[in-house]
């Protein structure tokens, strides 16, 4: 659900290509976008706690 959602901001901000990498680390999520000589990362943290 989590990588889910972190694939949707991929395809809503830009489309996705093959040098696009997910990660996660403790329930926080990032995605690195590459398009051109440019580069994006985004970043999510849930909080299960609540």
């Amino acid at each position: 659900m989590k990588k889910l959602l972190l694939i949707s901001l991929c395809i809503f901000f830009a489309s996705c290509s093959d040098n696009d990498t997910y990660t996660e680390i403790n329930g926080n999520f990032t995605g690195f976008f590459e398009r051109g000589d440019r580069t994006a990362k985004v970043s999510l943290n849930f909080n299960d706690g609540i």
